[in-house]
């Protein structure tokens, strides 16, 4: 093969376009991304639409990538990715991606974000929180006079990891802009419908977990989801804010929201109940044909409730849970946290003990051939019940994974994320592990460029500074794809 100097010579003496990408579209995604800086025609056949739903390269067993980062660390020091074809970590917007923080707004104007947040990502697309920067606040700001917390907007993007060049921009609905009333949870993939849905929990007048007087119990908190593909919002279920829950891990399944809840004030902090939708009668979205994303109040959009006949509450206490659909099947993943003191180590150490993988089943209960037996088998089916599920242990993280992840002597939180077959588990400080469960097999990830921070010594209000940083991580995979298109 030859290339003219300047890179503007042909791909192959007498070899069209066309065929030359029909062969290039069996590589692997990582070869793509190599052959794009071989010269400018190749990088601009290799990020055509046609090229890219022509590609063929796709594992069917693909490790994703791995993107991890904290508010602090991504202000500082950006966000970084675990590139399974290299094994190593890379600096997004550095070493990996230069365009990574580069945002465009509709009317062509760009902007460089230093406060960027990935909140989710899923099936080959991430989704990215940014705050607006101060000087384009005010294009934004309708009510200037409120207090500054208030005006705090953000913007949301979507983008795919092998191709950050381009970006599109989620149009947000007015009451979903503000920083302090809305959360966005996650970017899920729903299968019944073949689309990417976006989930922002709008609460208004958002109250502080530590003031439970200030809530008002006649306030309805929605959650809104956004068909990607359609680019049509939704109101798919309401909470009442009296209820002192913290929801997290969205999913859509058969046509059903779900996600995991806990109350902070309860003496039993790290149990989580599983809620859904109190209504079957939703389609593949988890819609309702009368729902209207621009009236919150809506009779049609069913609250969230818990049915642990359905869905019991996962084994607690549970610390750092994911919930999660793989295979039409309801799985959760987590762990339990101990705490270890020593007379020479201050603070003391938050250990990793045990992390687990559940799927909830209906259990299999022995043959009784008992009149007894039978006749309640009748009222059964008379009636309606449903037998109750039970959560059943299908994976435990060997002993050696959790000691590597617990090698920092130091007080440490731990995160969990998904994607499909793949299982992440990392610290506060960078150590992780992945999971394929497809072959049960674990797999410890390099160190990381801040594992270093690990044996820092440091005092007083540096120590207390970095130890915040250290708690505030995300966590998220995405497979490498190159056939996802905007």
């Amino acid at each position: 093969m030859s290339v003219e100097e300047g890179g503007e010579g042909r791909h192959l003496p007498g070899l069209p376009e066309d065929i030359l990408a029909s062969i290039l579209s069996f590589l692997p995604w990582y070869d793509v991304l190599r052959l794009r800086i071989v010269c400018q025609k190749w990088n601009k056949l290799l990020q055509t639409t046609g090229f890219r739903r022509k590609w063929r390269g796709r594992d069917s067993h693909q490790a994703p990538l791995c993107f991890m980062s904290s508010a602090e660390f991504a202000k500082e020091h950006g966000i970084s990715i675990y590139n399974p074809d290299n094994n190593r970590w890379q600096l997004c917007g550095m070493n990996f991606s230069p365009s990574f923080y580069t945002f465009t707004l509709e009317d062509g104007a760009s902007f460089t974000a230093t406060d960027v947040r990935v909140m989710g990502a899923a099936e080959g697309l991430m989704l990215l929180q940014v705050l607006l920067p101060p000087d384009l606040v005010s294009e934004y700001d309708e009510r200037k006079n409120t207090h500054r917390a208030r005006s705090m907007e953000y913007l949301l993007f979507v983008m795919n990891p092998v191709d950050v060049s381009f970006k599109k921009r989620v149009p947000l609905l007015p009451q979903l802009r503000q920083f302090d009333t809305s959360r966005p949870m996650g970017m899920v993939w729903n299968e019944s419908s073949h689309s990417h849905r976006i989930i922002v929990h709008y609460h208004p007048q958002s109250p502080d977990y530590t003031f439970a007087s200030e809530w008002d119990a006649h306030k309805i908190s929605t959650f809104y989801s956004y068909d990607l593909q359609n680019n049509v919002w939704d109101q798919i279920a309401k909470w009442p804010r009296d209820r002192l829950e913290i929801l997290q891990d969205p999913s859509l399944t058969e046509g059903g929201f779900f996600c995991l809840g806990s109350n902070p004030f309860s003496g039993l902090p790290h149990r989580f109940r599983v809620y859904s939708q109190d209504t079957p009668a939703r389609d593949a979205n988890g819609c309702s044909p009368t729902d209207s994303a621009e009236s919150p109040s809506s009779s049609s959009v069913p609250f969230l409730v818990t049915d642990e006949k359905l869905h019991p509450s996962p084994p607690h206490p549970l610390y750092f849970p994911i919930l999660f659909h793989r295979q039409k099947e309801t799985l959760v993943a987590g762990g339990r946290i101990g705490s270890s003191w020593s007379d020479d180590e201050f603070p003391p150490l938050q250990v990793l003990q045990e992390f687990c993988v559940w799927k909830l089943s209906t259990p299999a209960l022995a043959p009784d051939t008992s009149e007894e037996a039978e006749d309640d088998e009748k009222d059964s089916h008379v009636e309606g019940r449903i037998p109750k599920k039970e959560w059943v242990e299908i994976y435990r993280m060997p002993d050696h994974i959790v000691e590597s992840l617990n090698g920092n002597r130091l007080y440490e939180r731990f995160y969990c994320a998904v994607d499909r077959d793949f299982l992440c588990v990392a610290s506060s400080r960078r150590n992780g592990a992945m999971f394929d469960m497809v072959n049960n097999s674990w797999s410890i990830l390099p160190p990381h460029e801040r594992e270093c921070l690990s044996n820092t010594v440091v005092d007083g209000q540096d120590f207390i500074l970095m130890m915040l940083d250290m708690q505030m991580l995300d966590l998220h995979l995405c497979e490498p794809r190159i056939d996802v298109i905007l």
